[in-house]
């Protein structure tokens, strides 16, 4: 206990003595470091400050020398920058040099390489990246893109779809193409913006052409086909004095239908056609039916021919499905309609031949009840007496025209009924009292009239003045002289 008890008796009396040296007065230590109060004179530049410190002559305030980052300083020695540093003019505060991102700067050429002085936030920057704002005429933009000075945004560049076009402030522009990219163009009616050419059926305008292929309808302003296909707007268009044809694709068979200004597949075989809408190949569009016939017309089709070159595609084939001869009835039905055949033969109703019906070669028509009957004509068929020798009514070799029926007969033989305008055949004459045929000189006992006197009958023959017959004349003396006389 005695040995415990004295140990801690020394170690008090050690406390003791270090705690009279801890009390003891030390030195006084220099209280104007960085920061503090002081009181500056020319004489003294240091002034009251700790070593290595100098009195700013404004703030009164010590800091080091020569001053550090962020440090209010002076061009004048002992208040300049360490090395690396210097004073600011406007900030007077040292700063990097050259300046750091974020610093405050006063010109590009107080930031580090790559930097800018931003002259709105005076700090230096990097350049804006796309889509960023705060670029302007001191603050480009990063490589690849360029300022939009409207926005004070950056955009790619060249610029793509939905970004401005450059120089759309002036309505001028500062490179080619308004600044935009291959396969866009600046639409500078409404967006003003880069925009792809315009496709098929998408808005269009003088700024806003459309797609290779295509052309802009200037009423509708849209994109259509070139040329144009089905159902698409055609036409002749006149915009500003300046006529515009837009015309169908005609490889695909189409064709402008100006009543409707779109194109239209060419009418077919019996379909409606007019001005705008013509027949496909091989028809043609009659007058008055307003469809589309086939070329030439067919038996019972509608026709035209006047003869002339004009009414080809509406004339008539030269005969029907079963060979049978066709012509255009222009006088009645205005139809092709069948050469009428003989008359006799034809069961046809009302089978009548006229002008524009004609027959067929080989028969004429008659006048008298317009039907088709043998050229010339044959006995018993209708004729017109005294018909000249080219005339389509006249009678066949040996024939007659007779005056009261009009038919084609033989002339009379001997004994035949005759009459004043049908004569008898050739050697033969017709006795006038009786219609009746004879010949020239009538032998005995054939019919004479005796009014005719005795020149009917033969020599030596005499018309009985009682009976109507040639007889022998009767013997007198004076004959017999003249007979004797003869030999």
């Amino acid at each position: 206990m005695a040995h415990r008890t004295g140990t801690s008796a020394a170690g008090l009396a050690l406390i003791a003595v270090l705690a009279l040296q801890l009390a003891a007065p030390a030195a006084a230590a220099c209280q104007k470091n960085t920061g503090g109060a002081c009181t500056y004179s020319a004489a003294n530049a240091q002034g009251d400050c700790c070593a290595g410190k100098t009195c700013h002559p404004v703030l009164n305030q010590c800091y080091p020398n020569p001053r550090t980052v962020g440090q209010p300083c002076l061009d004048d020695d002992g208040f300049g920058c360490a090395a690396n540093l210097s004073c600011d003019p406007v900030w007077k505060r040292c700063m990097q040099d050259p300046r750091k991102e974020g610093q405050a700067c006063i010109a590009h050429s107080d930031c580090s390489s790559g930097l800018y002085c931003n002259d709105y936030t005076r700090r230096c920057q990097a350049p804006n990246a796309a889509n960023t704002k705060n670029c302007h005429a001191t603050l480009p933009c990063a490589a690849g893109y360029s300022c939009d000075t409207i926005r004070n945004q950056c955009f790619v560049a060249p610029r793509t779809a939905d970004t401005p076009c450059v120089g759309r402030e002036m309505s001028n522009p500062a490179v080619p193409n308004w600044g935009c990219a291959a396969g866009t163009t600046c639409e500078r009616v409404i967006s003003w913006e880069c925009q792809p050419f315009a496709g098929l059926q998408k808005a269009c305008h003088d700024t806003l052409p459309c797609q290779a292929g295509l052309s802009c309808h200037p009423y509708i302003q849209k994109c259509f086909s070139e040329p144009r296909q089905l159902m698409q707007p055609c036409g002749t268009v006149t915009v500003n004095g300046k006529q515009q044809t837009f015309a169908c694709d005609s490889d695909a068979g189409l064709t402008c239908d100006i009543s409707i200004g779109k194109c239209v597949t060419a009418a077919r075989e019996n379909q409606s056609c007019y001005a705008g809408r013509p027949c496909a190949a091989g028809l043609s569009c009659h007058p008055g039916h307003q469809t589309c016939m086939r070329v030439p017309r067919l038996e019972g089709q509608p026709c035209i021919d006047d003869g002339t070159d004009a009414t080809n595609d509406f004339k008539c084939a030269d005969t029907n499905t079963i060979g049978e001869p066709l012509s255009c009835d222009m006088l009645a039905t205005k139809r092709c309609v069948k050469q009428q055949t003989y008359a006799k033969t034809s069961k046809v109703a009302g089978a009548h031949c006229y002008e524009g019906r004609p027959c067929i070669d080989g028969l004429t028509c008659s006048t008298s009840d317009q039907k088709c009957y043998s050229y010339p004509r044959i006995a018993g068929e209708p004729c017109i007496p005294g018909a000249g020798a080219d005339h389509p009514e006249k009678c066949g070799p040996g024939l007659v025209c007779r005056a009261d029926t009009k038919k084609c007969e033989a002339p009379k033989l001997l004994g035949e009924l005759c009459y004043p305008g049908f004569p008898c055949a050739s050697g033969y004459s017709c006795v006038n009292a009786f219609r009746l045929c004879a010949r020239t000189s009538q032998l005995a006992g054939e019919y004479c009239d005796p009014a005719a006197g005795p020149t009917e009958c033969a020599a030596g023959l005499t018309c009985s003045a009682q009976w109507p017959y040639c007889v022998r004349a009767p013997v007198t003396v004076q004959s017999k002289l003249q007979k004797a006389r003869a030999f």
